[in-house]
């Protein structure tokens, strides 16, 4: 039996993005490690955290269960450019319960906009290369960059 691990964003009433994950998520996690929360009903984890968790929540999680160690990038990854975009938002001015990581922040940018900056030790400069990646994974191809994360990086 496979299950989906995808998660979207749910915008509720007030614009306040929050991660979704997908109801198989913490019933996956449970079998690679034993933990408290394995004890409750996946269902249960994640309705609490579709209408509750921000990334902040997530990032908390991830702190403490180790099995949940990378449920943010999971949960950014997943769903495609839009909570992507949101992460590295939130990253990159504090929000959403997160502590502002620039470095971070840019990374996920970078990925979205199609874009690697590398360092020419040669010239002592750094560059943008496009990234060239083939059709079978979820990185960003260069004719499906995202603009608005282009654009972010220009100012």
């Amino acid at each position: 039996m496979t299950s989906n691990t995808s998660t979207t964003t749910n915008n509720d009433n007030n614009n306040n993005k929050t991660p979704m994950v997908a109801p198989l998520y913490f019933e996956q996690r449970a079998q690679q490690e034993q933990s408290t929360l394995s004890m409750l009903p996946a269902e249960l984890l994640t309705s609490c955290l579709v209408e509750y968790a921000s990334w902040g929540d997530l990032a908390k999680l991830a702190c403490v269960q180790s099995s949940y160690s990378t449920i943010v990038l999971d949960a950014a990854n997943a769903s495609g450019h839009t909570s992507k975009w949101e992460l590295a938002q939130a990253l990159l001015e504090g929000t959403h319960g997160l502590q502002s990581n620039v470095s971070r922040s840019m990374a996920l940018l970078h990925e979205l906009a199609g874009v690697a900056l590398t360092h020419n030790d040669e010239t002592d400069k750094y560059e943008y290369n496009v990234i060239e990646t083939d059709n079978n994974t979820t990185t960003t191809t260069a004719t499906g960059v995202f603009a608005p994360a282009m654009k972010r990086l220009a100012t």
